[in-house]
Order: C-alpha cells, then sequence, then structure tokens
C-alpha cells in the first residue's frame, strides 16, 4: 500500500504542455472517443543519477542499498528511503553523498532504529514520516531528532493495489473503492490502459495520477479524470540500468518544478527525469 503524497507548492510555476498529436491520436483509438483531447507532459528520456552509484550496493554515504523510495522537500533536497540499511538518507542539492537523518542503520525496534522502511513523507516544516515494513508502524520523526514517534492516520486512500494491478480510491466509512487506473478485475496487461503489479502513485497539483508500473519497467501518466496512460518513464517491458531504463523500480515523486524522482531499486540508485 503507497502513502498518496500531495505535492502542491507556493513556488509551483506554470510549465510548458506540449501536445504530441501522433501520440493523442493513438490514445483515441485506443479510448473509443474520437472527441477526447489528450495533451501530454514531455519529459527527457534519459535519467540522471541523483544518489547511489549504478549496480553498487553499500552502506556509505555516496552508496544505497535496495532503496524503495525518494522524496523532495521545498528547497530540493532530496531524502531516500534506504531500505535494506535502515535508513533514511538526506542528499543536498548537487550532492552524491548522504546524511543519515532517520535509523542508524541497525535493523531494530527502538524508537531510533528502523526495520526494512518503505516509504518516507516530509512535510514543510521537515518533519518526517516513516513507513516501515519490518515493524508495522509509521514513525514521526521531528526536524532534528534522531528519535521518533510513533503515530496513525485516517482518511481518503490511495491505494497502489499491487496484486490487483490497478489503482483504486477508497474513502472512509465507504463499503468499496472506485477504480483510477488499471484492470476493473485485476487483469495485468502493457497496453495503456493495463498495468502490471503498481506499486506507487503520487499527483501533481493539476491532478494528473504518476503510477509505477513496476513489472512493465515504466512510469505511467494518467491526466486527471483518464484512465488511458502514457508512458512518461521507462520502456515498456525492457528492464536494464542504462539512464533510459528502469529496473524492479518501486516509487515515485514530483518536486517542486514537476520534475520526475524514481528510486529504481535493482538498480540501487535515484533517478530523475527532468521535464521540458
Amino acid at each position: 500500500m503507497a502513502m498518496h503524497r500531495n505535492t502542491v507548492s507556493p513556488k509551483y510555476r506554470s510549465i510548458e504542455i506540449q501536445c504530441n498529436i501522433d501520440t493523442r491520436q493513438e490514445e483515441k483509438a485506443q479510448s473509443g472517443n474520437e472527441n477526447s483531447s489528450y495533451f501530454l507532459y514531455r519529459m527527457v528520456v534519459a535519467g540522471i543519477t541523483v544518489a547511489g552509484i549504478t549496480g553498487i550496493q553499500g552502506n556509505d554515504s555516496n552508496l544505497l542499498n535496495t532503496p524503495y523510495d525518494a522524496t523532495v522537500d521545498y528547497q530540493n533536497t532530496l531524502y531516500v528511503t534506504d531500505r535494506n540499511n535502515h535508513r533514511i538518507q538526506k542528499y543536498l542539492m548537487n550532492s552524491s553523498y548522504g546524511t543519515t537523518v532517520c535509523g542508524n542503520g541497525l535493523n531494530g525496534t527502538a524508537s531510533n532504529e528502523l526495520k526494512y522502511p518503505s516509504q518516507s513523507l516530509v512535510d514543510s516544516n521537515g518533519n518526517l514520516r516513516v513507513a516501515e515494513t519490518g515493524n508495522s508502524r509509521i514513525q514521526l520523526f521531528y526536524n532534528g531528532s534522531l528519535s521518533a514517534v510513533t503515530i496513525g492516520s485516517v482518511g481518503a486512500l490511495i491505494i497502489a493495489n499491487s496484486y490487483a494491478n490497478n489503482i483504486v480510491q477508497w474513502a472512509i466509512n465507504v463499503s468499496s473503492w472506485t477504480l483510477l487506473a488499471g484492470d476493473i478485475n485485476g487483469k495485468s496487461g502493457n497496453n495503456a490502459t493495463t498495468l502490471n503489479h503498481p506499486t506507487d502513485v503520487t499527483f501533481d497539483p493539476m491532478g494528473n495520477m504518476y503510477v509505477v508500473d513496476k513489472y512493465n519497467c515504466r512510469i505511467q501518466l494518467f491526466m486527471s479524470g483518464q484512465t488511458v496512460g502514457t508512458t512518461i518513464a521507462g520502456i515498456r517491458s525492457h528492464a536494464g540500468h542504462d539512464s533510459a531504463l528502469l529496473n524492479s523500480h518501486i516509487s515515485v515523486h514530483l518536486d517542486s518544478q514537476l520534475d520526475l524522482y524514481v528510486a529504481d531499486t535493482s538498480n540501487n540508485r535515484i533517478q530523475k527525469f527532468l521535464r521540458y
């Protein structure tokens, strides 16, 4: 299950929306709606490694071990959930060396320890919320503190329903979910309307949805209210380690400029895809 991020920044500035006519026509054909209009955000195909070294595991300050998540604050400081090192690493802009801000590198249950963390969120005050798979808890680390308090939360959920191959919304006090993307019956696929083991989802300020389509080796963009996706990072069904490919990626995040950060887990790196 993915914690839903709501990326809204006072620094948000307008971006150019480019229209790809050929892709739009293809999507019209797929959707069966000739009156539909798809305006596509364009991403640079090749990713930039901003944390970790491709294919190398480790616990030094410039290495990662199975990173599961990446999030960015309003100063474009990067926070990486370094799962198998049981820590959260903080990277200042343009630095390839991280500082441990949560956890001490040991697998444990104490308030200053983490056990297989899977996701982290940073708020405008620099406080970090960390989801721990191993301890089945969410830990709140106040800005500057190395010890956490265990917290809980309620609200509507956006769920990356991995084994059902879809993204759903489940409101509190409602007995069923609403399909947002993927197949309603849980069938996997690799076309524009299907997913294969999605693991994370995030939204931009316009309500457009970005989905980690793990086993299809791609990031899919679903425009607000649409169920036809467009691949904006990775290449469908092609895992790899060069700058245009992904391998068992887990999570996705947008910064205040709507550049895309992907936790490229099996490559032990964080990839940044620039918007243009």
